[in-house]
């Protein structure tokens, strides 16, 4: 019995107002113009890696860790 009842509260229901309609749509708009956003500045941000990397100014990762490593190790043999 309580499924017929909620079968016919849903069909009394019928379809949500335009305003509803449109709310949820603009939600929808807004999440994927923030996905498309993200996805643009991962790009942007990649390509001036890149650039950066062609141009010589930004150091190779694995190349980072071990000259602060033998930095480090020098300077406790001078004692400084």
């Amino acid at each position: 019995m309580h499924n017929i009842d909620k079968r016919r509260e849903k069909e009394k229901k019928g379809r949500p107002p335009r305003s509803k309609r449109k709310q949820k749509s603009k939600a929808k708009h807004r999440r994927q113009a923030e996905r498309e956003e993200q996805g643009r500045n991962r790009a942007r941000n990649k390509s001036k890696r890149n650039i950066a990397k062609a141009a010589g100014t930004q150091k190779d990762r694995s190349k980072q860790g071990t000259e602060a490593r033998q930095k480090k190790t020098r300077s406790k043999k001078e004692g400084t």
